[in-house]
């Protein structure tokens, strides 16, 4: 699969991504010490070298990789947190709407 530049709306979507550090873990401070570790450009390297984009903007993409997801970054969405509460009490009419429209 390949990068449909120039696609309207948009290209793809940016996707958060998230760490969580489980409650009553028994090490919370390795635990942390690893979420910071894997947010580096080092422990990102595995996902930057097949395309996926770290939410820490100073991790840099390796050169050459094959995707090209970096040359168009502009052109991807980026979901606005805003309005996730309204968005999640409308789930229903949204999956309605979905279900009749695709017959």
């Amino acid at each position: 699969m390949g990068i449909c530049e120039g696609m309207e709306p948009f290209v793809g979507q940016l996707t958060p991504r998230v760490a969580v550090i489980a409650a009553g873990t028994q090490h919370p401070n390795a635990a942390k010490l690893f979420v910071h570790y894997i947010m580096t450009e080092e422990g990102m390297a595995p996902q930057l070298g097949d395309g996926k984009l770290s939410t820490n903007t100073e991790a840099r993409m390796p050169e050459g990789e094959p995707s090209g997801v970096f040359d168009v970054v502009d052109q991807l969405h980026v979901t606005d947190s805003a309005t996730t509460e309204s968005d999640f009490a409308r789930l229903q009419e949204w999956q309605d709407f979905w279900i009749v429209k695709s017959r």
